[in-house]
């Protein structure tokens, strides 16, 4: 059991986390287009934290004297993590742009 629920693991969790978001949204019911609308801004904020962290990184590299990739400032882990984050937030993004249709 503790290899199943090791730290390793969090990113696999995380990932779980916003298929089951993107499941209920796909499968919710005209009522609850509230919820999907919260969500929706929700994760488009939390996108552009996540992109102003990409931003800040990239003006630290290009003030270097020397050039050093985004992977030698966060590291392989960091860049795979943000990488997957962002992905995770385009796929709900998509999702909720499909449930609400033409009230965006």
């Amino acid at each position: 059991m503790s290899t199943i629920y090791s730290t390793g693991n969090e990113a696999n969790f995380r990932t779980s986390a916003y298929e089951a978001v993107t499941s209920y949204i796909t499968h919710a019911s005209p009522d609850t287009i509230p919820v999907v609308q919260n969500t929706l801004v929700t994760i488009l904020h939390r996108m552009e934290q996540l992109l102003g962290m990409h931003v800040r990184v990239s003006v630290r590299i290009s003030s270097c004297f020397h050039a050093m990739s985004q992977n030698q400032i966060l590291g392989t882990d960091d860049r795979n993590n943000w990488n997957e984050l962002q992905s995770n937030f385009c796929s709900v993004v998509i999702v909720c742009s499909v449930a609400l249709k033409a009230k965006i």
